[in-house]
C-alpha cells in the first residue's frame, strides 16, 4: 500500500490498516496547510457526500470523556441533537488547540482511526449507511484515506446516528 515518496506516513493508523488487511487507498493532497472537508472534496475532485470531517466535543457531565463526531463535509454536527441521543444536557466542540492536545493530532488531520484506543465515543452521521466508501483524515494534515464505510465503522466501534445539519 505505501510507496517509498509516502513512507514517513507509516504512522499508527496505516499500520493497524495493513495488519488488519483492510483495503484503502491514501490520497495526497500535496500540501500540509489545513484545509476545510469541503475544500478537500474539490481538491480530490470527489463529492462532498464522501469526505467526513471529525469534530472533537465534550460535556462537564460526560466525566471529560470525549466524542469525536463525524460529518459529512458539507454539514455540521448538531450538538443538541447529539446531547439528546446521548443524554446529556450540553455538548460543545473543543476550542481547536484543545482538541489537538487531546487526540495528539493536528486539526485538519484528526482521524477517528487515531482516537481507537482512547477514551472516545465515536458517532458518525447516519448518513454514511448509504456509502460503499468515505474519505477521511489519515492522521496527518495533506493526507487523506479512503476506505470501506464497514471497514470504518467496525475498527472505531462507531454508533450511527442522525447527528448532521446543514451549513447554512
Amino acid at each position: 500500500h505505501i510507496s517509498n515518496t509516502i513512507a514517513m506516513l507509516s504512522n499508527n493508523i496505516i499500520r493497524l490498516l495493513d495488519q488488519r488487511n483492510i483495503t484503502y487507498t491514501l490520497h495526497d493532497l500535496k500540501s500540509y496547510e489545513k484545509f476545510s472537508a469541503i475544500e478537500v472534496s474539490q481538491l480530490l475532485e470527489q463529492p462532498v457526500e464522501i469526505v467526513y470531517k471529525t469534530i472533537i466535543l465534550s460535556s462537564p457531565a460526560n466525566r471529560g470523556k470525549l466524542i469525536a463526531a463525524l460529518v459529512p463535509s458539507d454539514k455540521k454536527v448538531d450538538s443538541k441533537k447529539l446531547a439528546k441521543i446521548l443524554g446529556l444536557k450540553k455538548i460543545s466542540p473543543l476550542r481547536q488547540t484543545d482538541a489537538e492536545a487531546r487526540t495528539g493530532m493536528q486539526t485538519g488531520g484528526i482521524s477517528p482511526l487515531g482516537l481507537i484506543n482512547q477514551p472516545f465515543l465515536i458517532v458518525v452521521d447516519d448518513s454514511i449507511n448509504s456509502l460503499d466508501t468515505v474519505i477521511i483524515s489519515a492522521g496527518t494534515r495533506g493526507w487523506q484515506l479512503e476506505l470501506q464505510t464497514s471497514d470504518l465503522l467496525k475498527l472505531c466501534n462507531a454508533q450511527t446516528k442522525p447527528i448532521s445539519t446543514t451549513i447554512i
